[in-house]
C-alpha cells in the first residue's frame, strides 16, 4: 500500500489559503507578531502588495523575538537582523533572541548604535553567546535600558556592571545568568577562563551590583559564585529591590539574621535551595 507523502506547510501558506489580505491592519500586525520578524522576511511580506507594504512599517519591527525554533537561517542570521533593525527607524524597542548562536561585535554594536533612543529591553538566552566586552562596548550606546536579561561567563563582568552604572540610569531589572557550558561549547576567545579565575571571583561581582546599580528593583543571579558577604552588600547597596533570586548561587549559606533582613526588605526571595520567601 502507498503512503501519501506529507507535506509540510509553512504559516504564509495557511494565511494565504485563508484569503487574510483584506483584514486591518491593526489585526494583521498582531498576526505579524505571532509569526515572528523571520517568517515575515522570509515569507510572510511577500503573499500580497498590502501586506509587503505593512511589513515595511517601524510599528511591526518595535519587538524584534528571534526565537529557538525559527527556521534554519544560520548563515543570513545577521542579514535578517539588520533588515529589522533598519525597519524599525530608530524604533525598536525589544530585542530578545534565544537562537544558538554567537553574536558578532559588528552586529550588537549595530543594533545598539541604531536604537540608542528606543531600545529599553535587551534578552539573549541560555544559547546566545556573546562576550562580556562586546556587551559592555553596546550598552554604552542604550541610554534608555531599563531591562537586561543575558547569559554570560565570569570573564570581566565587573566592567559590564561599572558600565551598567554609568550608561544605563533606568535601569531596574538585571538578569545575569550564569553556567559553565558557556565556556566550553562556543568557539570565541573570549569565553576561555581557568578555574583559578573561577574560584577568585567570590563576591567581587556583588560588590559591584551593591555599588553601582543601586536603583535596581529586579535582580536575578543564577549560578554565580557568592557568599553571606556579597548577598549582604547588595541588600544594603539596593535597598530598591522588590525581588531577589540567588539559586544555584555557590558558596551561599543560611545566615539567620540575614535572611530576616531580607525578608524585612524584600518582597520576594529566592535561595539556593530553591526555598522561597514572600511577603514576610
Amino acid at each position: 500500500m502507498n503512503k501519501r507523502r506529507r507535506r509540510e506547510i509553512y504559516p504564509s501558506q495557511v494565511i494565504r489559503s485563508k484569503s487574510f489580505g483584506d483584514l486591518p491592519e491593526d489585526v494583521m500586525s498582531i498576526i505579524f507578531r505571532k509569526l515572528g520578524i523571520i517568517e515575515v522576511l522570509l515569507r510572510t511580506q511577500y503573499v500580497c502588495s498590502s501586506w509587503l507594504k505593512l511589513a515595511k512599517k517601524p510599528h511591526v519591527y518595535h519587538s524584534v523575538v528571534i526565537q529557538h525554533k525559527s527556521y534554519d537561517y544560520h548563515y543570513h542570521f545577521e542579514k535578517f537582523v539588520k533588515k529589522a533593525v533598519d525597519r524599525s527607524c530608530g524604533q525598536l524597542l525589544q530585542f530578545s533572541c534565544d537562537r544558538p548562536i554567537c553574536i558578532s561585535k559588528g552586529l550588537l554594536l549595530y543594533l545598539s548604535s541604531q536604537s540608542f533612543s528606543s531600545l529599553k529591553y535587551l534578552r539573549l538566552g541560555s544559547q546566545t553567546y556573546v562576550s562580556n566586552a562586546v556587551l559592555t562596548e553596546a550598552v554604552k550606546k542604550l541610554p534608555l535600558l531599563e531591562e537586561l536579561d543575558v547569559w554570560i561567563n565570569r570573564h570581566h563582568p565587573k566592567k559590564l556592571i561599572r558600565e551598567l552604572g554609568c550608561s544605563c540610569p533606568q535601569l531596574n531589572y538585571l538578569r545575569l545568568n550564569y553556567h559553565d557550558e558557556i565556556e566550553y561549547t562556543c568557539d570565541c576567545k573570549e569565553f576561555a577562563i581557568t578555574k583559578d579565575e573561577r574560584e577568585s571571583t567570590c563576591d567581587c561581582y556583588a560588590f559591584a551590583i551593591a555599588k553601582e546599580l543601586p536603583q535596581l528593583l529586579h535582580l536575578r543571579l543564577t549560578g554565580w559564585v557568592l557568599t553571606v558577604n556579597g548577598l549582604q552588600a547588595i541588600v544594603d547597596g539596593c535597598t530598591h529591590l522588590k525581588f531577589l533570586d540567588c539559586r544555584k548561587c555557590v558558596y551561599l549559606g543560611l545566615d539567620v539574621d540575614l535572611l530576616k533582613i531580607c525578608a524585612s526588605r524584600i518582597a520576594n526571595i529566592w535561595l539556593p535551595e530553591s526555598r522561597i520567601i514572600e511577603d514576610l
